[in-house]
């Protein structure tokens, strides 16, 4: 009984470590022409003229600004127009039907017997209980332009689904996978863990 007593205290933490398992996958896609970065300026704007003037964009233009930095780009000079600008555009959008979130699960098996008989016994118990939940998918688009004729050098996505997040919780991570290994293959789809 006390192996049976221990086994079930292994169990309640391996579903309990589980649940708190961090961390999102992130769907990242990629095309572009993009030559290597030579400390070119560059001014992040938005894809949607009305968003511009926004404090949350101005948050989100300052989050990507200075991810562009790292890469070897450089901000714009006052008075000066940048040869390159990057649109982003933002957004969720919730995911078609409900989702049930369902409790752990964890199962117990016992066993004893002598030299002609045995006995076994199994069963399992929910942690937790069932709930309707609402899941989003998080989007972030990337395009870079070039000012002097407007061609498109690059244009990248990052996604993530997740439950009941705001945006500007959301934005760092797809920041992040958006910028994994930038600019990446073109015309590629990758999956990236970001978070903890």
């Amino acid at each position: 009984m006390k192996h049976a007593a221990r086994l079930f205290i292994l169990i309640i933490g391996v579903a309990t470590l589980a649940g708190c398992a961090g961390g999102y996958k992130s769907d990242v896609t990629r095309f572009h022409t993009l030559p290597r970065p030579m400390g070119e300026s560059i001014e992040v704007m938005a894809t949607q003229a009305q968003l511009q003037a926004s404090l949350e964009f101005g948050q989100y233009a300052e989050m990507i600004g200075a991810r562009l930095g790292t890469v070897g780009y450089t901000p714009p000079v006052q008075g000066q127009a940048s040869p390159l600008i990057a649109y982003i555009n933002y957004g969720m959008q919730p995911v078609a039907g409900v989702q049930v979130e369902q409790g752990s699960s964890a199962s117990i098996g016992m066993g004893t017997g002598s030299r002609h008989t045995s006995f076994g016994l199994g069963f399992s118990f929910p942690i937790g209980e069932s709930k309707p939940r609402q899941d989003y998918v998080y989007i972030l688009t990337l395009d870079i332009v070039r000012r002097a004729d407007n061609v498109r050098l690059y244009e990248g996505r990052s996604t993530i689904r997740a439950t009941g997040k705001a945006m500007n919780e959301m934005m760092p991570l797809l920041v992040d996978a958006l910028f994994a290994d930038f600019p990446g293959q073109s015309g590629t789809a990758t999956r990236v863990k970001v978070g903890n």
